[in-house]
């Protein structure tokens, strides 16, 4: 078969030229308020970095053969693509600083890619799934336990309009979880894992009804947390449902991200909003990018963190007086409400300089390599499409948080015990097998 890698290549620049357009024409301007700031690069420094993300690009899989083959695409348009151009747009950094950011950071995710490549065929010696009725049995189980005592501990609240409405019911949800703590790591767990793997049993089974299931508890849980991403998850992870049976050419991902950056931006310059670029290319790419920036301004001048916020504690002194996230808001925005949430790659910054960096690259790559060691047997698209939002959440959160908090340990566990039956669909009806999306 011919090889399709220039495509991926191709793609990857016409998403550099789409994200450098949006940020430069419509999301600065718009939000310099808020530290989105645009000013030229250095265009023979940026040249090298457009160069960087290139050869990565070159390098990443062509075909979706394994859960990490979509993981590693998402991370790398998602976090990795907009933390390097960015970084140099964004004029917080000196060029050889906005180098080094992107240098370190291409540098840390080959490292992750290179222990993927590595560990390919490394399976457990022991299979781990459950019988389905045990599995799907414990899952409803641990579904109604937790919505249960989402009711007990933090109240049914009707859902509240508006943005204030929003913030407010966020807050009433927050407060509540201090009278019963588990639950901060119960509810990202259904919302990320849980139910989403009820999803995917539909759209692979075709039970319409437990597809609508799933998308009525997600929404149910949207309208008792107001955490969005519990609910803009959905169209998302039904629009996957086309990976579905079919071989799926993932060099063409970043064409697509091209496309609705690109389509994002035409549709607010012919409404006259600013809306659909914000929600998508500022909250989803630049964000990662522009934090992450900071970040280094930040902690290349005062004291790193070493962990000492968390599994260090005992050991270093935590040397500020608020959580890392507000430390970085209060230096954005000069207030002390803002929590500035940012990646793996920001947060490896924070606690260890550069080679903070690479050590989040090094976790990353192993977790990859659990992720297809626990989903052998299972059809590809089950782990693919279960890592989406955890995946995501990779350029909001350490890698660390991401681990314990947003699901990604609990998404392999999950997959290691799913069983490797009964994925196909009732009716036998002829499918497409290879698909150019």
């Amino acid at each position: 078969m011919r090889s399709l890698r220039p495509w991926g290549v191709a793609g990857t620049f016409m998403m550099i030229v789409a994200l450098h357009a949006t940020y430069a024409l419509l999301i600065s301007p718009q939000f310099s308020y808020m530290g989105y700031h645009y000013m030229n690069p250095d265009w023979g420094i940026y040249g090298l970095v457009v160069a960087m993300l290139l050869g990565v690009a070159a390098l990443l899989p062509e075909w979706l053969r394994q859960p990490s083959d979509f993981a590693l695409w998402l991370i790398f348009m998602s976090t990795v693509l907009p933390i390097c151009v960015i970084g140099e747009l964004i004029g917080e950094l000196t060029p050889a600083s906005a180098f080094m950011l992107a240098l370190w950071v291409c540098l840390s995710f080959l490292a992750a890619l290179g222990i993927v490549n590595a560990t390919n065929g490394w399976r457990p010696h022991v299979s781990f799934s459950l019988p389905p009725r045990l599995f799907w049995g414990g899952l409803a189980v641990f579904i109604v336990a937790t919505f249960g005592l989402l009711a007990v501990f933090t109240g049914v609240r009707r859902p509240l309009l508006g943005l204030m409405g929003i913030y407010s019911l966020r807050a009433s949800y927050k407060s509540g979880l201090a009278n019963f703590p588990l639950l901060g790591y119960m509810i990202p767990s259904l919302a990320y894992i849980v139910i989403p793997i009820v999803l995917v049993k539909g759209l692979h089974r075709r039970k319409w009804g437990l597809v609508l299931l799933a998308a009525a508890l997600q929404y149910y849980l949207y309208t008792q947390t107001a955490f969005k991403t519990f609910v803009l998850a959905l169209p998302v992870l039904v629009l996957m449902a086309v990976l579905i049976g079919r071989k799926v050419a993932t060099l063409t991902f970043p064409w697509f991200m091209a496309l609705a950056i690109f389509g994002a931006s035409v549709l607010d310059l012919i409404f006259g909003t600013i809306l659909i670029s914000s929600l998508f290319t500022r909250r989803f790419l630049s964000t990662p990018g522009e934090l992450t920036a900071n970040y280094i301004a930040f902690f290349g001048e005062h004291p790193l963190v070493r962990l000492s916020d968390s599994v260090m504690s005992g050991f270093y002194h935590y040397p500020y007086s608020l959580p890392v996230p507000f430390v970085i808001g209060q230096y954005i925005l000069h207030v002390t409400t803002n929590s500035a949430n940012a990646n793996l790659f920001a947060d490896g910054y924070a606690q260890f300089s550069w080679p903070g960096v690479l050590a989040a690259g090094i976790i990353l790559g192993f977790v990859l390599a659990a992720l297809n060691a626990a989903s052998r047997g299972l059809p590809v698209t089950v782990p693919a499409i279960l890592m989406l939002l955890p995946c995501i959440i990779l350029g909001n959160a350490s890698i660390l948080t991401a681990l314990l908090t947003h699901g990604l340990v609990v998404g392999i566990v999950v997959l290691a015990l799913a069983p490797r039956t009964g994925w196909e669909p009732d009716a036998k009806k002829p499918r497409r097998r290879n698909l150019l999306i």
